[in-house]
């Protein structure tokens, strides 16, 4: 079996490709302990916001043998978003997932052979397994089984580290209301919310304006509150796109961009992967039994002193962690190709990134929560 190249003595001994063209047959050859003859590079139609990948198809000389293909991912093409990334630890995070964390994180993750990140400029390098066996989720699709499947696997990753004293080790994972990380986000969420708001114009009329508006002004106030709740490990960005599937050509499930990696509390994960995945009418029918799914299977896999109710107000006060997450993100989307995409589905962008959440906010009456 091929071992992953996560051993830090042997890391380096490899200098880092500055390039995706810079990943040659013999840089390979040293990561997967392997005789690879040539590697073709396969640039990937969808690529993500943050980053650039390429499917690495590979061939090997005779009498070795390792993956017929891999995928790297690298910093993006696009200098203002590297910049942004860079500057927010997005790369270093993940590759300090894959080195210090994966292998004891109680979630499916793609298989890792190499994760670095370069100190003198913030690049990064990962070279992943290729999971196109897998099905990807999609947002857009409104898919309860999807959003179910997943909340079978969430519960026993937060429960792993429940405020475990493993996260405080973990000196690249501030807290949420440690200064550094108040002013990163706030810094970023009150440049973003402009633009947002200029993006889209009438979405910030109500309850999504009012809520965007009291976390720009109150931040520091906000995420000491959220540093009052349970601390865990989250992923803070687990929508459907993050996720594969296993599908008919086999495949698994997967959870994958890990860049938002950090200590928080559950509701940032909660309430993403269920207002984000589903319509107002399905979310409207299946979140408290969701919910609930999620805390029994919590308290299973060891959580105590943790009630239902406490439970509840976690994935309400979570909405607030969605609204940044969104925010932020219209600094960097393709929103040209996101409605495209949508309208294929039958719904658009702005219903799934603003409409969505809005009628969460409202349902659940979370502006209480930050009086």
């Amino acid at each position: 079996m091929m071992e992953s190249f996560l051993d830090q003595d042997r890391k380096t001994m490899v200098d880092l490709p500055k390039k995706i063209a810079e990943i040659t047959p013999a840089f390979l050859s040293q990561i997967l302990n392997a005789d690879i003859a040539t590697v073709t590079h396969a640039p990937v139609p969808a690529q993500g916001a943050i980053s650039t990948t390429t499917r690495l198809d590979l061939d090997y000389l005779a009498e070795t043998s390792g993956p017929a293909s891999i995928f790297a991912k690298c910093s993006s093409s696009i200098e203002d978003v590297r910049q942004m990334a860079k500057k927010n630890g997005m790369y270093r995070r993940e590759v300090m997932f894959y080195q210090k964390l994966v292998e004891d994180s109680q979630i499916p993750t793609p298989t890792c052979y190499f994760a670095n990140w370069d100190r003198t400029n913030g690049d990064f390098l990962l070279l992943l397994e290729d999971m196109s066996n897998s099905r990807v989720g999609n947002f857009y699709t409104s898919s309860l089984k999807d959003v179910e499947q997943v909340i079978e696997h969430l519960p026993h990753f937060h429960a792993h580290w429940w405020n475990q004293q493993r996260l405080d080790q973990q000196r690249w994972l501030f807290p949420l209301d440690h200064p550094a990380a108040i002013e990163s986000l706030w810094s970023a969420f009150t440049a973003a919310l402009p633009v947002a708001k200029q993006r889209f114009p009438t979405e910030f009329d109500g309850a999504l304006g009012t809520i965007a508006d009291a976390i720009s002004e109150h931040y520091p106030k906000i995420a000491t509150h959220y540093a009052m709740r349970p601390a865990t490990l989250v992923h803070s960005d687990l929508h459907l796109q993050q996720i594969f599937f296993p599908n008919s050509k086999g495949g698994r499930f997967a959870i994958c961009d890990w860049q938002t990696v950090g200590r928080g509390f559950m509701g940032q994960d909660l309430a993403r992967i269920i207002v984000t995945s589903l319509d107002r009418t399905l979310r409207r029918t299946a979140e408290r039994s969701l919910v609930e799914s999620y805390h029994k299977r919590l308290i299973k896999f060891g959580v105590s002193n943790y009630t239902l109710d406490e439970c509840w107000d976690d994935y309400r006060l979570g909405l607030t962690w969605n609204v940044i997450t969104n925010v932020n993100a219209t600094a960097s989307i393709d929103r040209e190709a996101m409605d495209a995409e949508a309208a294929t589905y039958g719904t658009t962008l702005t219903e799934t990134f603003f409409g969505r959440l809005e009628a969460a906010l409202i349902d659940l009456k979370v502006a209480a929560l930050l009086d």
